[in-house]
């Protein structure tokens, strides 16, 4: 059987769409190939948003609390009165100021939160995110170099006072532990 022309063009020109129907089938098979990894992320991305939830309101919510309700009123109460005390309560007040407001920061990211940990699409106000991180990290070292030398050194005057503070905290907290995330 011979061919004719017209048979021999619409073979030439029929072969073309094959191999663009396996470069599509390769491109999809590719990124079948990445779903592994890319599952492995979402899981760490869920893992870390629950424990995001969960550290911040089971941890840092009561550790607000703690310097609120044990850590600055008895640092205040055993400041000398005068420039002490008025720094004290200066740094007490702010601190107490950056607690509100990191804990509404926080209230507007949870809800995203939650629905990346129970696997829902979402976005992630990521600027919002950004700075609650900053926010912390700096309410965390205001805190670390102003009030608690401070305080240890206030304390530090009465050693059953230091005793008393440190024992209140530790009942409070005998059964939890922080947990990193991931």
């Amino acid at each position: 059987m011979t061919s004719s022309p017209t048979n021999e063009r619409q073979t030439r020109e029929a072969l073309p769409t094959f191999t663009d129907c396996h470069a599509g089938i390769v491109g999809h098979l590719d990124a079948l190939g990445e779903l592994d990894a890319l599952l492995a992320s979402a899981a760490r991305a869920r893992k870390i948003a629950q424990q995001a939830v969960e550290f911040f309101d089971e941890m840092i919510l009561e550790h607000h609390e703690d310097e609120e309700r044990e850590l600055f009123p008895t640092v205040r109460k055993h400041a000398a009165a005068g420039e002490e005390r008025e720094l004290v309560d200066s740094l007490c007040d702010r601190l107490t100021a950056d607690h509100r407001s990191l804990e509404k920061q926080w209230r507007a990211i949870k809800p995203q939160l939650a629905r990346i940990a129970a696997g829902k699409d979402t976005a992630l106000d990521s600027e919002a995110t950004a700075a609650l991180i900053a926010g912390y990290k700096a309410h965390a070292h205001f805190e670390e170099t102003r009030l608690l030398p401070l305080a240890a050194e206030i304390l530090g005057r009465s050693d059953a006072e230091l005793a008393r503070l440190g024992y209140a905290l530790h009942i409070r907290h005998a059964t939890r532990t922080a947990k990193p995330f991931g």
